[in-house]
């Protein structure tokens, strides 16, 4: 996992120059338990460049990303503010690794990188699910 987060910082680093980023700000993230909660990657504006989820479950999972400041939705229903959902296959192997790449230039947040991991019926998952970003904040 850590070999992504460090293809992924550099490169962040070798497009820096086309965005004028302050490198010292591209941050890592990671939640070892992710849930149907509202999780906070990053309070205010930013860029999004990759998300590693780490899944032990044979359920169908759905990661939803939020551009929002606030801190209660109904992270259940796309209707609620969420700008990306994808679906992840369950896995019967011990664990997998499922690589969300968002390109050189990162995914554009205006207020604030938020996600919620939950079943197809917007329970709960189960089991342990980890989560690792790579971002960029103000």
């Amino acid at each position: 996992m850590k070999k992504y987060l460090l293809l992924i910082f550099m490169l962040a680093v070798a497009f820096g120059q086309y965005r004028r980023l302050n490198i010292d700000a591209i941050s890592p993230y990671y939640d070892g338990d992710a849930d149907s909660t509202l999780q906070v990657i990053n309070s205010g504006s930013g860029f999004l460049y990759a998300v590693f989820v780490e899944l032990t479950s044979a359920d169908t999972l759905f990661l939803r990303f939020y551009d929002t400041a606030e801190d209660t939705i109904a992270v259940g229903t796309v209707e609620s503010g969420s700008v990306l959902n994808f679906e992840i296959a369950g896995t019967t192997a011990t664990s997998a690794v499922v690589p969300f790449y968002f390109g050189p230039f990162g995914l554009p947040f205006q207020a604030g990188i938020k996600y919620a991991v939950m079943k197809s019926d917007s329970t709960d998952p189960t089991t342990g699910i980890r989560i690792n970003a790579v971002y960029l904040g103000d």
